[in-house]
């Protein structure tokens, strides 16, 4: 997950495990340079940032209004996606890649009102104006979903 500060966006460091977030386990993120032969990413922290943090800089660019990005990986609703008629990326993509960020990016230009959608094969985005808002989005999918699926929301 990400949100929007002044100087870019704060974003969960790689492998950060969501339940134990703390101050070292964030990154702040600075600045995204697209060079010739891959991407140059600009952080302040003490750990690497999420592999994601292009996909995230990508959608932040593209939607000066979202200010929080979450992504998951809801095994739930990727299940019954097609029963909710959620919307999704057109290809799959490996994890981390420019070639992701990009995909993603080319959906939200032809999509951008869409506050969750799927990203083909690989998992979830929620968007919003804050963490709450986005929080809450992902967290309405997934009891949807569940109900969906015939299965109890905890």
């Amino acid at each position: 997950m990400s949100f929007r500060n002044r100087l870019g966006f704060i974003i969960t460091g790689s492998e950060a495990v969501l339940g134990s977030l703390m101050k070292d386990t964030i990154v702040e993120t600075i600045g995204v340079v697209f060079g010739l032969n891959k991407p140059s990413v600009y952080v302040k922290g003490q750990i690497a940032p999420s592999k994601e943090t292009l996909l995230h800089s990508g959608i932040y660019e593209a939607l000066p209004e979202i200010h929080a990005i979450f992504r998951a990986h809801d095994s739930t609703v990727l299940k019954v996606s097609d029963k909710l008629s959620l919307p999704s990326t057109d290809k799959e993509c490996p994890a981390g890649s420019q070639e992701l960020a990009e995909e993603v990016v080319a959906f939200i230009n032809l999509n951008k009102s869409v506050r969750y959608f799927i990203i083909k094969n690989y998992g979830v985005i929620s968007l919003g104006a804050t963490m709450a808002e986005a929080g809450k989005l992902m967290d309405e999918m997934h009891a949807k979903a569940l109900s969906v699926d015939g299965k109890k929301s905890k």
